[in-house]
Protein backbone atom coordinates (compact mmCIF):
# COMPACT_ATOMS: atom_id res chain seq x y z
CA UNK A 1 0.00 0.00 0.00
CA UNK A 2 1.01 3.48 -0.82
CA UNK A 3 0.55 6.34 1.77
CA UNK A 4 1.54 9.65 1.37
CA UNK A 5 1.08 13.02 3.62
CA UNK A 6 0.77 15.06 0.33
CA UNK A 7 -2.89 15.90 0.56
CA UNK A 8 -3.37 19.32 -2.01
CA UNK A 9 -5.85 19.09 -4.78
CA UNK A 10 -4.37 21.04 -6.88
CA UNK A 11 -1.70 20.40 -9.43
CA UNK A 12 1.74 21.60 -9.31
CA UNK A 13 1.84 24.82 -11.70
CA UNK A 14 -1.96 25.31 -11.97
CA UNK A 15 -1.99 29.31 -12.31
CA UNK A 16 -4.25 31.26 -9.23
CA UNK A 17 -6.78 34.19 -9.78
CA UNK A 18 -5.60 36.77 -11.78
CA UNK A 19 -9.31 39.11 -10.48
CA UNK A 20 -9.46 39.02 -6.67
CA UNK A 21 -12.58 40.84 -7.23
CA UNK A 22 -13.81 38.09 -10.08
CA UNK A 23 -12.73 35.31 -7.58
CA UNK A 24 -14.50 36.56 -4.97
CA UNK A 25 -17.78 36.41 -6.56
CA UNK A 26 -17.27 33.29 -9.11
CA UNK A 27 -14.88 30.96 -7.55
CA UNK A 28 -15.40 31.12 -3.54
CA UNK A 29 -19.33 31.21 -3.78
CA UNK A 30 -19.07 28.05 -6.37
CA UNK A 31 -16.86 26.91 -3.34
CA UNK A 32 -19.00 27.48 -0.02
CA UNK A 33 -21.75 25.80 -2.03
CA UNK A 34 -19.67 22.48 -2.20
CA UNK A 35 -17.96 22.62 0.94
CA UNK A 36 -19.51 25.49 2.70
CA UNK A 37 -20.72 23.87 5.67
CA UNK A 38 -17.70 21.99 7.14
CA UNK A 39 -16.15 25.34 6.41
CA UNK A 40 -18.16 27.39 8.49
CA UNK A 41 -17.66 24.86 11.50
CA UNK A 42 -14.23 24.66 11.23
CA UNK A 43 -13.94 28.20 11.31
CA UNK A 44 -16.75 28.68 14.22
CA UNK A 45 -14.18 25.89 15.83
CA UNK A 46 -10.63 27.57 15.69
CA UNK A 47 -12.61 30.80 16.45
CA UNK A 48 -11.00 32.54 13.60
CA UNK A 49 -11.66 37.00 13.74
CA UNK A 50 -13.08 38.92 10.99
CA UNK A 51 -10.00 40.18 8.29
CA UNK A 52 -9.71 42.20 6.04
CA UNK A 53 -8.04 41.34 2.59
CA UNK A 54 -6.56 43.98 0.54
CA UNK A 55 -5.09 43.14 -3.02
CA UNK A 56 -3.96 45.76 -5.39
CA UNK A 57 -6.69 48.90 -5.07
CA UNK A 58 -9.75 46.15 -3.44
CA UNK A 59 -10.37 45.08 -0.15
CA UNK A 60 -12.62 42.53 1.00
CA UNK A 61 -13.39 41.34 4.31
CA UNK A 62 -13.89 37.53 5.36
CA UNK A 63 -15.56 36.65 8.40
CA UNK A 64 -18.24 34.52 10.16
CA UNK A 65 -21.52 35.08 9.52
CA UNK A 66 -24.87 32.92 10.93
CA UNK A 67 -25.07 29.70 9.38
CA UNK A 68 -21.59 30.24 7.15
CA UNK A 69 -18.80 32.46 6.18
CA UNK A 70 -19.23 35.38 4.32
CA UNK A 71 -17.50 38.03 2.29
CA UNK A 72 -18.14 41.25 1.75
CA UNK A 73 -16.21 44.31 -0.21
CA UNK A 74 -14.27 46.55 2.07
CA UNK A 75 -12.76 46.85 4.86
CA UNK A 76 -14.75 46.04 8.04
CA UNK A 77 -12.38 44.61 10.48
CA UNK A 78 -9.95 45.62 12.87
CA UNK A 79 -7.39 43.44 11.67
CA UNK A 80 -6.05 43.90 7.69
CA UNK A 81 -3.61 41.81 5.57
CA UNK A 82 -2.22 43.31 2.61
CA UNK A 83 -1.10 41.61 -0.55
CA UNK A 84 0.14 42.16 -3.92
CA UNK A 85 -1.61 39.99 -6.71
CA UNK A 86 0.67 37.44 -6.86
CA UNK A 87 0.93 36.71 -3.69
CA UNK A 88 -3.09 36.43 -3.87
CA UNK A 89 -2.99 34.10 -6.72
CA UNK A 90 -0.36 31.49 -4.61
CA UNK A 91 -2.42 31.76 -1.69
CA UNK A 92 -5.45 30.60 -3.66
CA UNK A 93 -3.66 27.92 -5.27
CA UNK A 94 -1.84 26.75 -2.39
CA UNK A 95 1.36 27.65 -3.93
CA UNK A 96 1.95 29.26 -0.42
CA UNK A 97 0.42 29.07 2.68
CA UNK A 98 -0.38 32.03 4.94
CA UNK A 99 2.58 31.58 7.18
CA UNK A 100 4.63 31.20 3.67
CA UNK A 101 3.10 34.59 2.71
CA UNK A 102 4.18 36.16 5.95
CA UNK A 103 7.68 34.69 6.43
CA UNK A 104 8.44 35.19 2.65
CA UNK A 105 7.64 39.13 3.57
CA UNK A 106 5.13 38.69 0.47
CA UNK A 107 2.02 39.77 3.40
CA UNK A 108 2.13 43.25 5.06
CA UNK A 109 0.26 44.02 8.25
CA UNK A 110 0.37 44.29 12.39
CA UNK A 111 1.56 40.67 14.01
CA UNK A 112 -2.34 40.34 15.13
CA UNK A 113 -3.15 40.62 11.15
CA UNK A 114 -0.58 38.06 10.51
CA UNK A 115 -2.10 35.83 13.14
CA UNK A 116 -5.53 36.06 11.83
CA UNK A 117 -4.08 35.51 8.40
CA UNK A 118 -2.28 32.17 9.07
CA UNK A 119 -5.37 31.54 11.05
CA UNK A 120 -7.80 31.96 8.29
CA UNK A 121 -5.65 29.21 6.38
CA UNK A 122 -7.03 25.92 7.00
CA UNK A 123 -10.46 27.46 6.91
CA UNK A 124 -9.39 28.74 3.39
CA UNK A 125 -8.36 25.14 2.22
CA UNK A 126 -11.41 23.87 3.89
CA UNK A 127 -14.14 26.20 1.55
CA UNK A 128 -11.58 25.90 -1.52
CA UNK A 129 -10.65 22.14 -1.65
CA UNK A 130 -12.82 20.61 0.89
CA UNK A 131 -10.31 19.79 2.84
CA UNK A 132 -11.59 20.01 6.25
CA UNK A 133 -9.71 20.56 9.52
CA UNK A 134 -8.70 17.32 11.27
CA UNK A 135 -11.19 15.85 14.03
CA UNK A 136 -10.73 12.68 16.29
CA UNK A 137 -11.22 10.27 14.44
CA UNK A 138 -10.81 11.61 10.51
CA UNK A 139 -7.42 9.40 10.93
CA UNK A 140 -6.64 6.05 11.84
CA UNK A 141 -3.72 4.08 11.93
CA UNK A 142 -3.48 0.30 12.38
CA UNK A 143 -0.27 -1.62 12.86
CA UNK A 144 0.73 -5.09 11.13
CA UNK A 145 -1.72 -6.64 13.20
CA UNK A 146 -4.91 -5.10 12.26
CA UNK A 147 -5.11 -3.34 15.56
CA UNK A 148 -4.63 0.36 16.46
CA UNK A 149 -1.07 1.60 16.08
CA UNK A 150 1.01 2.12 19.12
CA UNK A 151 2.42 5.37 18.33
CA UNK A 152 5.07 5.50 21.50
CA UNK A 153 6.78 2.76 19.97
CA UNK A 154 10.72 3.20 19.56
CA UNK A 155 12.51 1.52 17.26
CA UNK A 156 16.86 0.32 17.21
CA UNK A 157 19.02 0.84 13.72
CA UNK A 158 18.63 -2.46 11.82
CA UNK A 159 16.10 -4.44 14.03
CA UNK A 160 12.43 -5.20 13.40
CA UNK A 161 13.18 -3.54 9.57
CA UNK A 162 9.64 -4.67 8.59
CA UNK A 163 7.29 -3.34 11.05
CA UNK A 164 9.60 -0.28 11.84
CA UNK A 165 9.12 0.17 7.86
CA UNK A 166 4.80 -0.42 8.45
CA UNK A 167 5.50 2.35 11.36
CA UNK A 168 7.13 5.12 9.26
CA UNK A 169 4.50 4.27 6.13
CA UNK A 170 1.49 4.22 8.42
CA UNK A 171 2.66 7.02 11.27
CA UNK A 172 4.99 9.33 9.57
CA UNK A 173 7.51 9.39 11.61
CA UNK A 174 10.08 7.16 13.48
CA UNK A 175 11.97 6.94 16.45
CA UNK A 176 15.29 5.17 16.27
CA UNK A 177 17.52 4.04 18.94
CA UNK A 178 21.47 3.40 18.82
CA UNK A 179 21.81 5.68 15.46
CA UNK A 180 24.96 7.25 17.20
CA UNK A 181 27.63 6.23 19.80
CA UNK A 182 27.94 8.58 22.75
CA UNK A 183 31.57 9.44 21.26
CA UNK A 184 29.49 11.01 18.22
CA UNK A 185 26.92 12.65 19.96
CA UNK A 186 29.80 13.99 22.48
CA UNK A 187 31.33 15.50 18.82
CA UNK A 188 28.41 16.66 17.63
CA UNK A 189 27.76 19.03 21.17
CA UNK A 190 31.62 20.05 20.42
CA UNK A 191 30.54 21.32 16.93
CA UNK A 192 27.69 23.30 17.84
CA UNK A 193 29.39 24.74 20.85
CA UNK A 194 32.68 25.93 18.67
CA UNK A 195 29.81 27.67 16.19
CA UNK A 196 28.13 29.13 18.99
CA UNK A 197 31.16 30.50 20.31
CA UNK A 198 31.91 31.96 16.41
CA UNK A 199 28.63 32.82 16.14
CA UNK A 200 28.24 36.69 15.16
CA UNK A 201 25.35 39.38 14.68
CA UNK A 202 24.04 38.59 11.17
CA UNK A 203 25.56 35.62 10.35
Amino acid sequence: MTHSIDTRTRAPGQAGPTDPEAFWRREWRDAINRYGERAADDARRLDVPPLAIAVDDGVWTLRRAAGGIEVVAGCHAPLKITLEAGAFADLVCERRSALGLVIGMRASGEPAAYDAFCAWDPVLRSALDGRGVYRAGDVTLKGLDGESLDLEQRFRLGEQPEEAAHFLAEAGFLLLSGVFTDDEMDALDADLARAIADARQDD
